[in-house]
């Protein structure tokens, strides 16, 4: 598969993985994939399992930053929730070395981070805007190529 053709058929599944988000802020999806395009693993932003959804009162920091006590990007270290990138990665389904993730922003700096140690090779972008630069710092340390594709 042409990797224009593949980044198409992700894009469209990243968006429906995406609707599973509980999150009160902002709805993230997350998709490994092999050049095939096989997918190994799938996650959305939320609530650990068995804690209540953000939705439910299960994160007080979301609460915050819906009655805008907490601006984006800070706070994070209170948030109960788990990124959609790192479900995926918890969730997946044999080795992610040499494998390609798709999801909506560059990953924080805790994502990257586990994105670098299971040996994921490319990470797929729609947005380039995320407010912690460090992840997209350490990724291209780690030389996983980053690529954004704003407009799908």
């Amino acid at each position: 598969m042409n990797q224009k053709k593949r980044d198409r058929y992700c894009v469209e599944i990243l968006h429906a993985i995406t609707l599973n988000s509980t999150c009160l802020t902002r709805q993230v999806g997350a998709l490994i994939v092999n050049e095939q395009a096989k997918i190994y693993g799938t996650g959305y932003n939320g609530t650990p399992i068995g804690i209540a959804n953000c939705n439910e009162g299960g994160c007080q920091r979301c609460a915050d930053r819906i009655a805008g006590k907490v601006k984006s990007g800070e706070g994070l270290e209170y948030c109960v929730c788990c990124h959609a990138e790192e479900n995926a990665i918890l969730f997946a389904t044999g080795r992610l070395k040499g494998k390609i993730m798709y999801t909506q922003w560059v990953p924080c700096s805790s994502c990257a981070r586990k994105i670098i140690n299971v040996g994921i090779k490319e990470v797929v972008c729609l947005k380039d805007d995320y407010a912690d630069k460090m992840g997209g710092e350490l990724l291209r340390q780690a030389g996983i190529k980053i690529r954004v594709i704003a407009g799908q």
